[in-house]
């Protein structure tokens, strides 16, 4: 999978050619002063970057959702009576000290022979995740339809957290290019500069208004 699994990939062209049109026409408006374009380009920013955060935060919730339904299915406790839980968040907690592929196979055949599913999920969880490959062989030959199910999750596009910057891909494609004239300056301090100016300090020209869009 990609982030075109996630997210509508016309939407996003069609923020970025709204926002390029908007700087072309501001660029060549000839009732603004260069500063009252530097302020309207960079309300046109503000305003693109906002729309594409919007995405971003779809798109990241679309794939984490998908990723604990998967992960649900492959590594749950199989019921949601409280016993049921606790065994499992249990056997988590011995999973998570097993060190070896060798160890996490002769734990997970003890667990089959018990019919201790969930130490095995819990053992394949952990399989999975250092690239053992006797212990994941087994639970898949064993689960069949595992095999599926962890292909899907391993395909997942790596997302980023709220706030925070996420992976090259992520930032590549919800990107807005920052107009000239703000340096390095962040969406924050440029919205703080677009809205100093509306509040009485701007320098624009245009008759229509402090926006021309």
């Amino acid at each position: 999978m990609s982030i075109r699994n996630f997210v509508n990939m016309d939407t996003i062209r069609s923020i970025r050619d709204t926002y390029d049109n908007t700087i072309t026409q501001i660029s060549s408006d000839t009732r603004l002063s260069p500063e009252g374009a530097r302020i309207e380009k960079g309300r046109a920013y503000v305003e693109a970057t906002a729309k594409m955060d919007a995405l971003k935060d779809q798109y990241r919730h679309a794939v984490k959702t998908k990723q604990r339904a998967l992960e649900a299915k492959l590594y749950g406790p199989g019921a949601n009576d409280p016993a049921s839980i606790i065994a499992f968040r249990d056997a988590v907690d011995r999973a998570s000290k097993i060190g070896s592929d060798v160890e996490a196979k002769r734990a997970w055949d003890t667990a089959q022979w018990s019919n201790d599913t969930g130490m095995q999920r819990a053992i394949a969880q952990k399989a999975n995740r250092m690239g053992w490959t006797e212990t994941y062989s087994a639970h898949t030959s064993e689960y069949p339809g595992t095999a599926e199910l962890f292909s899907e999750l391993r395909s997942l596009p790596d997302a980023g957290d709220k706030d925070i910057s996420g992976p090259a891909a992520e930032v590549a494609t919800f990107r807005v290019s920052r107009p000239t004239g703000f340096g390095m300056a962040s969406v924050d301090r440029i919205a703080s500069e677009v809205a100093k100016s509306d509040a009485g300090e701007d320098t624009a020209t245009d008759d229509r208004g402090p926006s021309i869009f």
